[in-house]
């Protein structure tokens, strides 16, 4: 099953993992273009109810801590190397998130009664903090309604910054530690608060997750290929089994989690094959996933309106409309990835090669 015998860290893994993130991105996308193409008359209603496409949001949480503890290099870290981490997260994650929060403030301000999306100035403040704000009803908003992932994504951030410093066994054992106690105390308070919530949601065990895989991969730990397509088979199967069901938040990291967690693991941990099969047709998606990630739900408004505009253009076929809109989704995608978030992440490169810091600390 698992053997020593093979490096498990080369070019084929990690081209892999940044495919399958570009797979999760699409599940992301599909799920919520088919759900707002159904409620207006050109989506799949057989598909209405399928919430499967939600997965993609626990496979980039696990690729997440994959990547944390893959770039920390299993090495001791020293003073200023924590805030340096935090920065390097910081500059990749945040520049194209405020630029389009901007826009879609912007957009509430001006269509808000059409679009049914007002948003106060508070609440505005809090997305640009990465910080829920709660509505009338106490659940949590966002200006951007996917920047929920990013804020238990800069909760692990710290949590990861924090234990930098020590060894990389330590740390698993510590975040392991950490995430039991608060999910249990979220357990026993039944805390309602969006922001208290973060800290106390099991989700966080996925981070952990890819954490361990980075682990394994690092003391090269592999799968044999027949071995990794069983597991991704089971992976799969138990996915397709529960398409319908919307697991409780407390049970995500079980129903979703495990099954992401497999996933990724099989990818960073074969001997290359199934990583290589991968790669062709998704690396291109996996480079703009955190674009098309971001700028999906402006694509898909965009659209909304162009077919109420041009009802005949798009009354004949379902796939017709889908096909268009993946254009258009990839062409705003790439737009933004070029002139946004590529341009910092290749400031944030030479930054680091000038300053002589650990040039992969965080930059993927």
């Amino acid at each position: 099953m698992f053997s020593k015998n093979q490096r498990g860290n080369g070019r084929h893994q990690l081209v892999g993992v940044q495919a399958l993130r570009g797979i999760a991105a699409l599940l992301v996308v599909f799920v919520h273009y088919n759900g707002t193409a159904v409620s207006h008359g050109f989506g799949f209603p057989v598909l209405a109810d399928v919430e499967l496409g939600h997965i993609g949001v626990d496979i980039f949480f696990v690729i997440s801590g994959f990547i944390m503890e893959l770039t920390a290099g299993g090495q001791l870290y020293v003073k200023g190397d924590t805030s340096r981490f935090l920065y390097r997260r910081a500059v990749r994650v945040l520049p194209l998130y405020w630029v389009l929060t901007l826009v879609a403030f912007g957009i509430t301000l001006v269509l808000g009664s059409e679009i049914n999306a007002r948003r106060t100035p508070q609440q505005f403040m809090m997305s640009m903090l990465l910080l829920p704000a709660a509505d009338t009803h106490g659940q949590a908003v966002y200006v951007i309604a996917v920047a929920w992932t990013l804020t238990f994504e800069l909760y692990f951030y710290l949590i990861f910054a924090a234990l930098l410093r020590l060894k990389t066994s330590t740390r698993l054992v510590l975040l392991a530690a950490l995430f039991t106690a608060s999910s249990g105390i979220g357990f026993l308070a039944n805390i309602q608060d969006p922001l208290a919530h973060v800290f106390v949601d099991p989700i966080v065990f996925e981070f952990l997750l890819g954490c361990l895989l980075a682990y394994a991969l690092r003391h090269r730990w592999a799968l044999g290929q027949h071995t990794g397509w069983l597991i991704a088979a089971a992976a799969v199967s138990a996915m397709l089994l529960q398409a319908r069901l919307l697991p409780s938040p407390g049970m995500r990291f079980i129903f979703w989690g495990l099954p992401a967690a497999a996933l990724v693991g099989v990818v960073a941990l074969s001997a290359g094959s199934i990583a290589t099969q991968l790669e062709r047709p998704f690396i291109y998606l996996g480079n703009i996933s955190y674009s098309l990630y971001l700028s999906h739900f402006f694509t898909i408004a965009l659209f909304v309106r162009i077919h109420k505009k041009l009802p005949a253009m798009f009354a004949n076929s379902k796939w017709f409309c889908l096909c268009a809109l993946l254009l258009l989704i990839l062409a705003i995608a790439h737009a933004c990835y070029i002139s946004i978030e590529r341009p910092f992440q290749l400031w944030l490169s030479r930054k680091g090669r000038a300053n002589n810091s650990t040039p992969q600390l965080g930059q993927i």
